[in-house]
């Protein structure tokens, strides 16, 4: 086991109510990629038991994006989904909707969550696993601006699942060389109705503290699109969509 997942298996410790990645660190405000529960699962779990991941990139895992909301932290924090650990100062929670066998817990390295703009590429954190919901949370970190909101723009937006690795292993180098992979095979921006529909209630810039308010704003997401992750809290009403594989976005 690396010495990066037995770092996020310590992290994990500390939220017990829910299948979040967060965790104080030395610093104040790190964060990993699984849960202490699903962690366990995929150790526990064969590769005869688990679902077949299907290779990625490819347009066939090409998750659909079902909401979008600009963040912007008043504290930054350091990602840990970068080998870089750049500062962040804002962002874009997201929910995916995608394939249930590709969001599945492994002990390996797991499809990395990429997204794109015009002239930007990053390493998409996420909070929760979704392999039963079939619903993932995440967060697109982003420099901010001097007003305060997201720099890079949604223009152009691309997400989609790339080659497997440990996210902490990713760095500015890697990100380009998985867009120039994702554009040789044909994955495309997604259609600005489909954005515009993601942020049509959203629109506005939520200003928080820091990382610790970026999580309860992931928390109560996690409730309502992927409850069977929340343990301990009032769960609201499931979504009317069922969960169901997304469809390559056209």
């Amino acid at each position: 086991m690396s010495a990066g997942i037995t770092t996020r298996m310590v992290r994990m410790a500390s939220l017990s109510l829910m299948a979040i990645v967060i965790a104080d660190a030395s610093s104040g405000h790190a964060s990993g990629h699984t849960s202490k529960q699903n962690a366990g699962s995929a150790q526990g779990n064969s590769a005869a038991t688990l679902p077949a991941l299907a290779p990625t990139p490819s347009i066939a895992t090409v998750p659909r994006v079902v909401s979008l909301q600009p963040v912007s932290l008043s504290e930054t924090y350091a990602t840990d989904f970068r080998k870089e650990h750049p500062q962040i100062a804002s962002g874009w929670l997201l929910v995916i909707r995608a394939d249930v066998a590709v969001l599945a817990p492994r002990a390996v390295a797991e499809p990395l969550l990429i997204a794109s703009g015009e002239d930007w590429v990053e390493s998409v954190e996420w909070f929760n696993h979704g392999s039963a919901s079939g619903h993932r949370v995440c967060f697109i970190p982003s420099p901010v601006q001097e007003q305060g909101s997201p720099a890079r723009t949604l223009n152009g937006l691309r997400v989609w699942f790339g080659t497997p690795q440990l996210p902490e292993s990713v760095d500015g180098a890697v990100l380009k060389s998985e867009a120039v992979l994702a554009n040789r095979i044909g994955i495309e921006a997604i259609p600005v109705e489909q954005v515009q529909a993601a942020i049509a209630s959203s629109s506005r810039v939520v200003r928080i503290d820091n990382r610790d308010a970026l999580v309860e704003m992931a928390r109560t997401m996690i409730a309502r699109w992927s409850p069977d992750e929340v343990t301990g809290i009032a769960v609201p009403t499931a979504p009317a969509t069922p969960p169901t594989p997304a469809q390559p976005l056209k």
